[in-house]
């Protein structure tokens, strides 16, 4: 950074800047005009290397009219992103704002790439502005512009429970998926009492007791992180869900799964809905079927057993009846055997919920998860939280908070990502959405 005599003329006002443009009759204006004759420019310019004022346009419009010829200024090197929250935090200090123009400068930058305080705005002063021109994020007019886009909006927190979400999964259930079947009846287990309902392994729970997988879920990690058309491999298949949906919306699915029965409902279904684009499932032990893959795939997707919450079947081989230490160590050689299939510049994702054990503490499953995709060029990309419905949750806590344990109604999409993050624009293109009709 360095002050330097530059000729005016060679100076760029930002285009972008939203600091309301003084006309001379303004008072203001006025008094900039009077201190400059009086006192000379006693406050420098902030000008980028591209010559782009950054700070000083209302001093620049008035010297300028005194017929300056070279203005003092500071030149810093800066990109266009943080040139921008420099102008913004520079002209937080005094000034009216052109709001409009101030508002969609705001929304540009809030990518979540910078700390926005740098801007000089607070996060409420921010959230005050955007409920001035109603984009706050749960405006009605926002979600349809998002959901237009990217299906359900693309943030942190997934909320089953929103009607846009229960619109979707109707249209796709509409279609006569029945994740459910398959398996066992009433599959969670009242181990303790209160916890029939607490945990599932996709995100929706059946009154009988049987979880399903979400297909709306499934749609949004397909569309939002898997390249057009890609393979997907899911080591944990269980249902059919993950498998129609993928095949239905024009992506390559195999999925593993011990249970034969549960593979030819499986494909009885998927002949059903999608019978010329049928998924690749294959029945047998994840451990030992990896192994006997050679293909690279472009997107891991799955969700594993949630240690003993759910007993799937009898067999010895099948993880939710191993005892915990057994559970783990399987469970990490799976998903280092994934990832050894994963091509490079691509994502993975499990979604995974906290299971406690027999004296009701939790036993840091998620963490655990993390801990066994990270390292060998994985990285851990977005960490969303699924809520689900609420259900039978209320009358449940009646019993349950007596031991202070909150009801969970919620569970961890877990993303991952191998490569190079800087690839990532230029793999995953724009989202296409099908028509919602097409599914009715």
């Amino acid at each position: 950074m360095e002050i330097v005599n530059i000729p005016i003329d060679k100076l760029n006002p930002a285009e972008y800047n939203p600091r309301l443009d003084l006309q001379p009759e303004d008072k203001e204006y006025q008094d900039i005009k009077r201190s400059v004759v009086e006192f000379g420019l006693v406050e420098t310019l902030v000008i980028n290397k591209d010559m782009t004022v950054i700070g000083g346009h209302q001093r620049l419009k008035v010297l300028r009219e005194l017929n300056f010829t070279t203005i003092p200024c500071i030149i810093v090197d800066l990109d266009k992103q943080k040139e921008k929250m420099l102008n913004i935090a520079l002209n937080k200090i005094s000034g009216d704002w052109d709001r409009p123009k101030l508002k969609d400068l705001l929304l540009e930058l809030d990518t979540g790439e910078f700390d926005m305080n740098l801007t000089g705005w607070s996060e409420q002063e921010i959230e005050d502005l955007m409920t001035e021109f109603h984009v706050e994020i749960n405006d009605d007019i926002e979600h349809i512009k998002l959901t237009d886009k990217f299906i359900v909006p693309p943030f942190s927190i997934l909320d089953t429970r929103q009607g846009y979400w229960q619109e979707r999964k109707s249209a796709w259930i509409g279609l006569g998926i029945k994740g459910e079947i398959g398996r066992r009846d009433k599959l969670l287990g009242n181990r303790l009492g209160y916890e029939i309902m607490e945990n599932n392994d996709g995100s929706i729970r059946e009154q009988q007791g049987t979880s399903i997988f979400d297909p709306v879920l499934c749609e949004l990690c397909y569309k939002w992180f898997c390249v057009d058309e890609g393979k997907i491999l899911d080591s944990f298949a269980g249902g059919s869900v993950r498998g129609i949906v993928a095949n239905y919306l024009g992506y390559n699915y195999t999925g593993i799964d011990l249970s034969k029965e549960q593979i030819e409902e499986n494909y009885r279904q998927a002949k059903d809905i999608i019978p010329n684009t049928l998924p690749n499932w294959i029945c047998g032990d994840s451990l030992k079927e990896l192994d006997n893959i050679n293909r690279e795939y472009d997107f891991i997707f799955s969700c594993p057993p949630y240690f003993d919450l759910e007993k799937y079947s009898d067999n010895k081989d099948d993880l939710s009846n191993m005892d915990w230490e057994n559970f783990k160590m399987q469970y990490k050689e799976i998903i280092l055997k994934v990832i050894d299939k994963l091509k490079d510049d691509r994502f993975a994702c499990f979604v995974v919920s906290e299971i406690r054990d027999k004296k009701g503490i939790y036993r840091n499953f998620v963490d655990y998860t993390k801990q066994c995709f990270l390292g060998n060029g994985i990285s851990f990309y977005n960490d969303i939280v699924l809520i689900n419905m609420i259900g039978s949750l209320p009358v449940r806590m009646n019993k349950q908070f007596i031991n202070r344990k909150v009801g969970k109604c919620h569970q961890n999409v877990l993303i991952f990502y191998k490569g190079d993050v800087k690839k990532i624009k230029d793999n995953y293109k724009e989202i296409v959405i099908e028509d919602l009709e097409k599914y009715q």
